[in-house]
């Protein structure tokens, strides 16, 4: 299966900044960096970078996905704003992905895909075949996490040793493949991109207490 037109993903949520760029014909360019911070100065040179290594005016593109959480919230934002800038102008259709679901993706088969959230908590979720989601995503705790881990499941993500108190156990990524999700974007529905936040912002809007 070929796209119908050039489609980009993009994915600012967690330590790497990534992009993937399907063409047309099928042909997949993809760039993925592992820069802690500032995704906001390297995601939009790194777009440009794919466009002219594919050949491919920015005007030709017929589809925009996005990691959308959960993950950091500035990233997550810088992700999304890029995303909807190319989409708006023209309309294009937008594919949200959660960074969940693009572990398992990565994954290419049942997974249980943990993110370790600090604090000692982790994201947690379980994917079938095809990065299908079994159940909803869910911010537990490091112990209640590794619960939802059932016998002989691949486990994947990123901060798992962290999360199992053991190393070596599970498959250890630093962000999911920007290629697997592009080709899954490729065919999946459309929404708006929306932030997906599991745990309530540290800021919080003072109270009006009275004078």
């Amino acid at each position: 299966m070929t796209a119908a037109g050039p489609l980009l993903a993009l994915d600012t949520c967690l330590a790497a900044c990534s992009a993937a760029l399907l063409r047309e014909d099928g042909a997949v360019f993809a760039r993925s960096e592992v820069i802690g911070t500032g995704h906001s100065e390297r995601i939009a040179p790194m777009v440009e970078e794919l466009l002219a290594e594919a050949g491919v005016e920015a005007a030709a593109l017929t589809r925009i996905a996005a990691t959308v959480g959960p993950g950091s919230f500035m990233g997550t934002r810088v992700g999304i704003s890029l995303a909807k800038g190319l989409a708006l102008p023209r309309r294009l259709p937008t594919v949200p992905v959660s960074t969940l679901r693009g572990f398992a993706l990565s994954a290419a088969g049942p997974a249980c895909v943990l993110i370790d959230a600090r604090r000692g908590q982790a994201y947690v979720q379980r994917f079938g075949a095809g990065g299908a989601p079994l159940g909803g995503p869910e911010l537990l705790p490091h112990a209640e996490a590794v619960k939802r881990v059932r016998s002989g499941a691949r486990i994947v993500g990123t901060g798992l040793r962290a999360i199992l108190a053991q190393e070596g156990a599970g498959d250890e990524m630093t962000a999911p493949d920007p290629e697997r999700i592009a080709r899954w974007a490729e065919a999946a529905p459309p929404a708006p991109l929306r932030p997906l936040y599991l745990r309530p912002p540290d800021a919080k809007a003072p109270s009006r207490a009275p004078l």
